[in-house]
């Protein structure tokens, strides 16, 4: 058996001895013992945890053909971050602010082929290929905007290497003022919705919102024609909601759905595959209706996200378990991918 995936099946074992045990060594001098501090033995065990996890997701990178490793550490994932004590613990800071890096490492390097899909907190992706690299609703997460899980620094790195933003609707989860901000100090377009701080005169912040199809076409650095189509999409009833479609100068597209969730905008969704090609759909993991929108876009390939939101409720901290569930009557190509990691679309 793998030796890898030998780790994991161990650390699952580890992970649901109760955390309210007295656990000690005994017999062996030097070894750490936990009697009587639960909060700390809880804390070491998500570390090491924590660590198989990443070293197995790190084996097992995102692939359409998933491996029952790769998927046990997800569900491992999704049972850590769906206990509440542990929403502020060092060791989750540590966690996120180490697999985001990785993307800002990544990013460093030259793309010379392909479209590149990054996945950082939340609904936050960097798409790239070799002429142009969009973000779509960057956020650092955290439980305010002070203490956030990806450091400033590293987001920096990642905004650094970006050319331009598309934020969905005005959530503080997809419109994270700290990093719009630096993109609009380094002279790179925002595009957000009407509703989101419609005062504000930065010219590099650009309302554009319509409920006809928007059609753009941005040039910034050394990409020209890099075009946009916005769809008037919803949050419920009433929460307007940017759908994005961009297409790069290689004829690669990827949409961006947001929190998009409504029947009534059912009608436009269905005919987006006759107005313009979706290889890629990026798509919130709880929509709806799933299957009749994904059909709508008709991509070769879908990307989920928003997964384990952690200032949600642990009820909508939507979990990696329950997606091979909900998108198991979606008969598209799909990977599902945590914080930190990336995919080549070829």
């Amino acid at each position: 058996m793998n030796d890898v995936f030998v780790k994991l099946v161990f650390s699952v074992l580890f992970l649901f001895v109760s955390s309210n045990s007295i656990y000690a060594w005994t017999g062996t001098e030097g070894r750490e013992e936990y009697w009587d501090r639960a909060d700390e033995f809880l804390l070491e065990q998500t570390r090491q945890a924590f660590t198989v996890i990443d070293e197995v997701l790190n084996s097992y990178p995102p692939s359409v053909d998933e491996s029952l490793a790769r998927r046990s550490a997800l569900i491992n994932l999704d049972a850590i971050l769906h206990d509440t004590r542990l929403d502020d613990s060092p060791a989750l800071y540590d966690f996120v602010a180490t697999r985001i890096g990785r993307v800002a490492k990544a990013l460093e390097q030259p793309l010379k082929k392909g479209m590149m899909i990054y996945k950082l907190y939340n609904h936050g992706f960097v798409v790239r290929t070799p002429s142009a690299t969009v973000a779509f609703d960057l956020f650092r997460g955290g439980k305010d905007y002070d203490t956030p899980y990806t450091p400033d620094e590293i987001m920096q790195k990642i905004v650094d290497k970006c050319d331009i933003m598309f934020i969905t609707h005005a959530h503080g989860d997809h419109a994270d003022p700290k990093v719009i901000d630096m993109f609009t100090k380094a002279g790179k377009s925002v595009i957000v919705p009407a509703n989101l701080w419609p005062d504000n005169t930065d010219p590099c912040i650009k309302h554009m919102r319509s409920e006809d199809v928007i059609s753009e076409a941005f040039d910034f650095g050394t990409a020209r024609n890099v075009k946009v189509n916005i769809f008037p999409g919803h949050q419920g009833p009433d929460l307007i909601n940017n759908v994005y479609v961009v297409t790069f100068p290689e004829g690669y597209s990827v949409a961006h759905t947001g929190d998009q969730s409504n029947n009534d905008d059912l009608e436009w969704i269905s005919k987006v595959k006759d107005q313009v090609k979706t290889d890629v759909l990026l798509v919130n993991c709880w929509t709806y209706p799933t299957a009749e929108l994904v059909e709508g876009f008709a991509p070769d390939l879908v990307i989920t996200g928003h997964e384990n939101e952690m200032n949600h409720t642990i009820d909508h901290r939507e979990p990696h378990w329950l997606n091979y569930d909900r998108w198991s009557d979606v008969n598209r190509d799909k990977i599902f991918m945590t914080w930190g990691e990336f995919y080549l679309f070829k």
